[in-house]
């Protein structure tokens, strides 16, 4: 029996409890006084920003480090607002990440200028390709902060937006990474430095957007930053911004359908899980918003087909990623870490690793990214290490329809293999890592698709590709009236860009100068409340 819940007691329906629906929900439960209802299929909130316990360990299960969270960055002045100023920061130390190659280490200073020097000190002959990288790199990133700041407004404000990317900006932003290093650089290994952290957007440099790849190193010119308490605190602290106005977070709600009528969202019909059973509900309100994706959004829950499916279909390939949980039984600092994240690359060439990344289920693994949660924290009650790689969908997919817990002796030992292989990969560059494990527990792609509705557990969306980000299409409005999407789908791939896309979402329903006025607002509050 369905259960018609239309008495319209909220302003706003959102799908999905991530970062960038939370955004939403606490700028329009504050700044409009908006009642939210916000359903998540999870039974805990927060999307990828939640943590899970095993044993008397907590594992953030997607947030590693965060960048631009200095108090005079915007991010963190919305990361303030949405959070009333509860949400605290620790700073990562100042060689925040190391690049791992066969012969050679590279430390990732927290500022850019140093960061160059280091990189000239070690690259000499590259001088001056280095000096004009860094140029370059502040000039594609504007171009791309302006096309975000451009692509939901209405035409006037586009234009006005489109005066602040510089002139040859697009032509930097929409070229492909590696065609620029190949143009500018010589050393291979220079190359493959200055495109190390190519994981964390999901793409390797022959594919990738240039200008995702200056977001990425811009974002973390100044370090890396990390949420005090961990990734559980963010949705911990905005959460009690939307109930002010009347606003509710539930979850184990599986929405299956966005109610269309006469081309306008005005509903949606939801599986509330108890246990093995469910009740059908369909829940009203005048506005909908889809904080699981363009794909999960008009390839599932919306039945009328929209006229960008197949752009859409070309942006939908990208990886998975499979992640190992370790509980440690003393602090790894022993091993001379300090809490910085390594990036472990067993070859110079990153789009060599990118076509080899299936080979992961023979458990030989030569490249990985490590980070040390724990060590991030000014005092942890257990220490955890996470050991991510990735892999795509399709490695796994035969035991998709299994029942999760019971997908068979070959799902588990291939699990142990793998897990194998990282813990080796990491031992070689951390002698007697492997001695500190107490406990450990691998997530495949399998694990990220049922708990994110990301198609094939692909947990960056959209590719970040040149085309990506000359499509018109992606944005807030969709072409049903009272539905958008927010999060990552409108800006780009992680908490800042899917953050960023809650605002883009925010400030489209609080009107055509909806942008300018949340800024004013965020700024307002950051200067009289916040000690700066």
């Amino acid at each position: 029996m369905t259960v018609r819940e239309d008495h319209n007691n909220y302003d706003a329906i959102i799908i999905g409890s991530g970062i960038g629906a939370l955004t939403t929900a606490s700028l329009l439960s504050q700044i409009k006084k908006k009642k939210v209802l916000i359903l998540e299929k999870h039974w805990v909130i927060g999307g990828q920003t939640h943590v899970f316990k095993r044993k008397k360990y907590h594992f953030d299960v997607g947030v590693h480090y965060i960048g631009n969270m200095d108090q005079r960055c915007m991010s963190r002045q919305i990361f303030n607002f949405i959070t009333e100023n509860n949400l605290k920061w620790n700073k990562m130390p100042h060689v925040f990440e190391k690049f791992v190659y066969p012969d050679f280490t590279f430390d990732v200073p927290s500022h850019p200028e140093e960061y160059k020097e280091k990189l000239i000190a070690q690259f000499p002959e590259e001088k001056e390709a280095i000096e004009k990288y860094f140029v370059d790199v502040k000039i594609a990133s504007k171009w791309m902060e302006g096309n975000y700041a451009s692509s939901f407004q209405v035409p006037i404000l586009k234009i006005l937006g489109n005066l602040y990317k510089p002139k040859k900006g697009k032509a930097l932003a929409l070229s492909i990474t590696k065609e620029y290093m190949d143009q500018n650089f010589k050393d291979p290994k220079l190359k493959a430095v200055l495109c190390s952290q190519w994981g964390d957007f999901g793409l390797p440099p022959s594919k990738s957007a240039f200008g995702m790849h200056c977001l990425i190193v811009t974002h973390y010119f100044y370090g890396g930053y990390y949420p005090e308490g961990g990734s559980k605190n963010i949705a911990k602290y905005i959460q009690p911004t939307i109930e002010k106005s009347g606003g509710k977070l539930m979850v184990n709600q599986d929405v299956e359908e966005i109610i269309i009528k006469k081309d306008r969202a005005v509903g949606v019909k939801v599986k509330e899980k108890h246990g093995k059973s469910f009740t059908e509900k369909e829940y009203f309100a005048p506005v909908i918003i889809s904080s699981v994706g363009f794909h999960g959004t008009f390839n599932h829950l919306v039945k009328e087909k929209v006229n960008f499916l197949p752009q859409l279909e070309a942006l939908s390939g990208g990886m998975s990623a499979i992640s190992l949980y370790i509980g440690l039984k003393e602090n790894p600092s022993k091993l001379g870490v300090k809490g910085e994240n390594y990036w472990i690359s067993g070859s110079y060439n990153h789009d060599a690793t990118y076509e080899t990344r299936n080979d992961i289920i023979g458990g030989e693994i030569e490249s990985c990214y490590l980070s040390f949660p724990s060590l991030k924290e000014q005092n942890p009650e257990q220490h955890t290490a996470e050991i991510v790689t990735f892999a795509d969908f399709e490695a796994f997919e035969k035991w998709k329809d299994e029942p999760w817990k019971k997908r068979g002796e070959d799902y588990e030992a291939l699990k142990s293999k793998i897990a194998e292989g990282l813990i080796a990969c990491v031992e070689k560059q951390h002698p007697g890592f492997s001695a500190l494990i107490d406990y450990c527990e691998l997530s495949t792609p399998l694990t990220m698709e049922n708990f994110t509705s990301k198609l094939a557990g692909r947990m960056y969306g959209l590719a970040h590709t040149p085309q990506r980000f000359l499509s018109d299409w992606i944005k807030p409005q969709t072409p049903f009236k009272g539905l958008y999407i927010t999060g990552g789908d409108i800006c780009t791939t992680g908490v800042v860009g899917a953050m960023m896309g809650g605002v883009a979402t925010a400030s489209v329903l609080d009107g055509a100068f909806g942008f300018g006025k949340h800024l004013y607002k965020i700024r307002k509050y950051n200067k009289t409340k916040v000690e700066i």
